[in-house]
């Protein structure tokens, strides 16, 4: 019995070694580990196109300035105001010369002019018979009410507008006379009672026609007449009528 505690100490012993054998073998990494994978981008988000810019809207111009209406005389004695523009038209007010009257306007072909006295009378007055320090031709443009109107046109053999051109329109010892302005139209103003055929003839050409020089001669020496000289027409009247200015060598 004496071996037994040798017996066991080397049993010890055994154990021992054999634990130190076998002990868990760890394998050590022998390559740097990979970086972890980075998450995917988050899906783009579909573009939102900026609002669309407004179109510029063109500016407009400014308003015209407010006719603001001014005194002219008289320039002649017993000069009529008539209830519309032409002679066939009643007599509101016969006046003196230097007679002021405001102007409120003008009649289509700038011939006639509407004023107010300074009794508040209203009427039309034939524009030469009126002197302003302001051109009449500013006067805003009213359509008479109550007339019939006949129109007419002079053009050259270009077409040219032809200016100052003088008219008369008669049915027996009716009669009203137009002129023509500077776009070669002319325009007389009738009753709307007037009816039946009228007869429209050239008369003369003024001195401020575009075919007159300084002197009130022809221009170049050259003069012309209208042709047709004369026209009927039976009213109510709505068709322009048209006259050529044919020139004489």
């Amino acid at each position: 019995m004496r071996y037994q505690p040798v017996l066991l100490l080397l049993v010890v012993l055994l154990v021992v070694s054999l634990g130190c054998r076998f002990a868990p073998f760890v394998l050590q990494p022998t390559e740097t580990p990979a970086p972890p994978t980075s998450a995917p981008p988050p899906p783009s988000l579909p573009t939102v196109p900026p609002p669309p810019t407004a179109t510029p809207q063109p500016t407009l111009p400014p308003s015209p300035t407010p006719f603001v209406p001014f005194e002219a005389q008289i320039t002649a004695d017993n000069v009529n105001v008539r209830a519309n523009p032409g002679r066939l038209f009643a007599v509101v007010m016969n006046v003196k010369r230097d007679t002021t009257f405001t102007v409120l306007g003008k009649a289509p072909g700038e011939e006639w002019i509407y004023v107010q006295a300074q009794d508040e009378t209203t009427g039309w007055v034939f524009a030469r018979f009126l002197q302003a320090n302001v051109d009449l031709r500013a006067a805003p443009l009213l359509q008479p009410v109550d007339v019939q109107v006949v129109r007419g046109q002079v053009v050259d053999a270009l077409f040219q507008p032809v200016s100052g051109i003088q008219f008369a329109l008669t049915q027996g010892s009716g009669r009203t006379d137009a002129m023509t302005g500077a776009d070669g139209m002319f325009y007389a103003f009738l009753p709307t009672t007037a009816s039946g055929t009228w007869t429209v003839s050239y008369t003369a050409i003024d001195c401020s026609s575009n075919r007159m020089d300084a002197e009130c001669k022809c221009k170049d020496g050259v003069c012309g007449a209208v042709f047709p000289p004369q026209q009927t027409l039976t009213l109510p009247q709505s068709e322009m009528l048209a006259f050529v200015w044919r020139e004489i060598q």
